[in-house]
């Protein structure tokens, strides 16, 4: 049997997004819109959309995502 990692909550990814903005996305069959990042990882300088937001903190300037991840903006 293979064996699978699976990342702790401390081991997530920290992505830090500069240039940012949020996009709306509407899916058909009136289903909610969602609500997206999408900016330039500071990292590595290249393009990055993320998964739909879950959370937010706005003091912290803050965001995690429904895949997990956590978005410095």
């Amino acid at each position: 049997m293979q064996k699978v990692h699976i990342q702790t909550i401390e081991e997530q990814a920290t992505v830090t997004l500069v240039a940012w903005n949020v996009f709306e996305v509407k899916l058909p069959h009136g289903t909610a819109p969602t609500w997206h990042l999408c900016g330039f990882r500071k990292e590595t300088t290249h393009g990055k959309v993320s998964s739909a937001i879950s959370a937010l903190d706005l003091d912290k300037r803050r965001c995690i995502t429904r895949s997990g991840n956590v978005y410095e903006l």
